[in-house]
């Protein structure tokens, strides 16, 4: 059974935990900056939405394309629908800041369509492994700086209960 004078061992659970979902997070980014940058062609295109709950009465529509695309790498083809790691490093909210829906051409996809040639990011070491946007966006840079951040102050903390029931 747990015993409550261990109940602090918690805290550091949860940070360990918040620590790796954040470097977890940021990685792919990372290791994409390694790859190779070669020319795709697109063999499909649509735009899809998800609808945001900001708050209780606020609900936001967010933008992202599904794309597959084609592309050669040292003489093998290849087929891929990874556009970023994350969908919302590169979606776009359909609104402004004043609340009018923004124009279609605020999205770098939408001037996309079959056949189009597009840069894509291969992995050398695994082919079959690319994306379009390998760059992470600052809102999600910041997102997960804050899980880490969280989960250092988490840590912190579990270690001045430590050292305070030590005394």
């Amino acid at each position: 059974m747990f015993a409550p004078e261990h109940a602090h061992h918690v805290a550091l659970l949860i940070s360990v935990l918040l620590i790796s979902l954040g470097i977890k997070g940021i990685s792919p980014y990372s290791k994409a900056k390694k790859w190779i940058k070669e020319k795709a062609t697109i063999q499909f295109i649509e735009e899809d939405h998800e609808t945001v709950r900001e708050s209780q009465y606020l609900h936001l529509p967010y933008y992202f394309p599904n794309i597959e695309y084609a592309y050669n790498f040292h003489g093998t083809e290849y087929t891929n629908n990874l556009v970023s790691f994350e969908r919302q490093n590169i979606w776009t909210c359909g609104l402004d800041m004043s609340g009018n829906k923004l124009p279609e051409n605020s999205k770098p996809w939408n001037t996309w369509e079959l056949g189009t040639v597009i840069d894509v990011y291969i992995d050398p070491n695994s082919p079959n492994q690319s994306v379009l946007f390998p760059v992470i966006s600052k809102s999600r840079l910041f997102h997960h700086l804050a899980v880490i951040i969280g989960g250092c102050l988490v840590f912190a903390l579990w270690l001045i209960i430590v050292y305070t029931k030590q005394t």
